[in-house]
């Protein structure tokens, strides 16, 4: 017989990388009553796009983000919402009173990776 994978185990391992190379963040549900959930993120890829009519250039940022509450260690009961959720980043390191750095909104349906349902981490993108 043999044995099978841990998947438990990789959860806590994703969260754990996430958090060595990523910062805390909080999600934002915009509202009458805005309300903030706090999350790890890691910010793994810039996407500048360059749009010749307009004076901006926006730049996508393609975020993971941990599925553990970093304040229980279990996981979020609401998952990020990309119509109702903001990515509040802070500036780093943080101090005692967290400076806000951005507000990102999320530019797209945010992807669950959960191999055999247990899931590891989120994956969006939010734009400035």
């Amino acid at each position: 017989m043999t044995t099978g994978f841990n998947y438990p185990a990789m959860q806590g391992t994703a969260d754990e990388l996430i958090k060595y190379f990523g910062m805390p963040a909080v999600l934002r549900r915009v509202s009458t009553s805005p309300t903030d959930r706090p999350c790890v993120i890691a910010i793994i890829e810039f996407n500048p796009r360059e749009q010749a009519s307009e004076l901006a250039n926006p730049t996508d940022r393609k975020i993971v983000m941990s599925p553990l509450d970093p304040t229980t260690g279990l996981v979020m009961e609401v998952p990020p919402d990309d119509e109702l959720d903001a990515l509040v980043t802070f500036v780093q390191p943080m101090g005692a009173v967290p400076v806000v750095l951005e507000i990102l909104p999320l530019t797209c349906k945010p992807k669950m990776t959960a191999p055999a349902g247990v899931n590891c981490l989120w994956e969006f993108t939010v734009r400035r």
